[in-house]
């Protein structure tokens, strides 16, 4: 189902991935991304697996990091004045990033990346 859906041209979120590990055999899990991934470099698009970190043994998170193109990582720092979101580029695969955090805002159209540059 995965691939005649990706070959249709819908682009996929999967939320939870942790909730799936948990509900199912890791080899299944493993599976599913793996035809994910196949089918989504012969089709194309965009496809998002949502993962909690530290929910799982370390080595499993290394596998799906591994597996895939590239791993962003979603935080909130907290700062003298509250709070501030923030996201890293872990790996980006056939790309040039900075693994620096960088601040964004979540707006009524999305997210939203803090253009500004701060002077410690």
């Amino acid at each position: 189902e995965v691939d005649a859906r990706v070959a249709k041209g819908y682009w996929t979120t999967i939320d939870s991935l942790s909730y799936i590990l948990l509900t199912q055999t890791h080899s299944l899990v493993l599976d599913m991304v793996e035809s994910l991934l196949k089918a989504a470099r012969k089709h194309g698009g965009i496809h998002f697996l949502l993962f909690t970190q530290g929910m799982h043994d370390p080595q499993t998170e290394m596998t799906l990091q591994h597996l895939a193109d590239g791993v962003i990582e979603l935080f909130v720092q907290k700062i003298a004045s509250g709070t501030c979101r923030r996201m890293r580029i872990k790996s980006m695969k056939r790309t040039v990033h900075s693994v620096k955090p960088i601040p964004f805002n979540i707006t009524k159209d999305g997210i939203a990346i803090e253009t500004t540059v701060r002077i410690a």
